[in-house]
């Protein structure tokens, strides 16, 4: 399993129009093969900031999904609401969880 954090630092007045862009690739990230989770996460001492924390069964279906993510923004040719995005991926080695 890999986890993927991505930090979108936003434009100035473009927030909303930045949780309502990361909530839409959301929905369409749930209909990939390997797809686990994602949670849409802020801090309320940067509100310029909108992260997300997912998690994909492998490597390889997350690329699958980032390639057809890349390929259908760059033909939509829309104005992006980030000022820059910083995406991190980390194989998981160990974990606990709660069986509630």
């Amino acid at each position: 399993m890999i986890i993927v954090t991505v930090h979108h630092w936003c434009k100035p007045g473009m927030v909303e129009q930045a949780r309502e862009r990361i909530d839409s690739n959301g929905d369409e990230m749930a209909k990939w093969k390997g797809f686990l989770f994602r949670h849409r996460i802020e801090k309320a001492d940067e509100p310029q900031r909108v992260s997300t924390v997912s998690g994909w069964s492998d490597e390889p279906s997350y690329r699958a999904y980032q390639s057809a993510k890349k390929a259908k923004d760059a033909a939509a040719n829309a104005v992006s609401p980030y000022e820059r995005v910083q995406n991190e991926v980390f194989a998981v080695q160990h974990s606990h969880s709660s069986a509630a």
